[in-house]
């Protein structure tokens, strides 16, 4: 029996390897998948290709979504994932963090408030994760979460009110560049001290509201991870890119919203697409001191992520 997630609707029923099609296969073959030892696909991972495959379903209310993943989460929860966290999980939420958009520019936020801007849950559309192959966790995390606030209905894992991180980690002040073609197209440019970063950043959503074709928002540049699975003699860092939070991203009324931040999107970087370190020789085990961004970076303690 291989250790994967199977899917099941009232009519069909699919996996990972592709072999299990008949529906009465599939309650025993997921229970057995949660009892077994997980061996090289924990379900964090897993948990990620469930997300990639969810989010690409065109769901007709919006607000249901976390409702429908709500039996599968508790019993992911049973199986060891430990704190559900609007879509997420508490533990390795570092990792979990480095979702992106597929199509950049396809997706929308909701007017409703459907939930953190950190979790994918906030967004409509596609998501994916470069990691999720990472069953290892060899990508070192370089954020912490210090504290986790989330406010649910009955369901703890059902529909989220207002939810709220607390993150400490290194981030780099940047300017994002956001021009507006007469299509209506909007093109991003990166502007730190480690360089220009053309067409390297994913945004969440198009931005709205834009008042001129041509603006620079102030933004922070927070490590999440070095990634290098697939290519580890030319690894990457992982950025999420946060702005100040506007207010309606904040339903909760007693936050301060002058020390609230927002996830704005994604950037990854190669060493070689820009000078990040000190020296040539790679070490593996990413000492902060090999870092030459580091010394560009500001320290950050329990910044507020909503």
């Amino acid at each position: 029996m291989a250790t994967e997630l199977v899917w099941e609707c009232n009519t069909q029923v699919d996996c990972q390897c592709g072999v299990i099609r008949h529906i009465d296969l599939f309650k025993p073959t997921y229970s057995l998948s949660l009892k077994r030892q997980l061996g090289s696909r924990p379900l964090r991972n897993q948990w990620m290709r469930v997300l990639e495959r969810f989010t690409a379903q065109n769901i007709t209310y919006p607000e249901d979504r976390l409702p429908a993943l709500s039996g599968l989460a508790q019993q992911a929860q049973d199986a060891g994932l430990g704190r559900y966290a609007a879509g997420l999980w508490l533990q390795d939420l570092g990792h979990l963090l480095c979702w992106v958009v597929d199509n950049k520019r396809a997706a929308t936020r909701y007017q409703t408030y459907l939930g953190p801007t950190w979790s994918w849950v906030s967004i409509l559309g596609k998501i994916g994760f470069a990691n999720r192959m990472d069953f290892l966790k060899q990508n070192n995390a370089l954020v912490s979460i210090d504290d986790l606030s989330i406010k649910t209905g009955t369901d703890p894992t059902g529909k989220v009110l207002a939810a709220h991180l607390l993150i400490s980690g290194w981030s780099i002040d940047a300017a994002l560049h956001v021009t507006i073609a007469a299509s209506g197209i909007q093109d991003y440019t990166l502007k730190t001290d480690l360089g220009d970063l053309y067409d390297k950043f994913v945004p969440d959503t198009p931005f709205d509201n834009l008042r001129h074709p041509w603006t620079k928002l102030r933004v922070k540049l927070v490590s999440l991870i070095v990634f290098r699975h697939y290519t580890p003699q030319t690894p990457s860092m992982v950025f999420m890119v946060i702005g100040p939070a506007r207010d309606r991203i904040v339903p909760d009324e007693s936050i301060d919203r002058s020390d609230a931040f927002e996830r704005l999107g994604m950037i990854q970087v190669k060493w070689d697409e820009v000078d990040l370190r000190d020296t040539e020789d790679f070490d593996s085990r990413f000492p902060r001191t090999s870092f030459k961004w580091y010394k560009q970076a500001t320290r950050l303690e329990k910044l507020m992520l909503v």
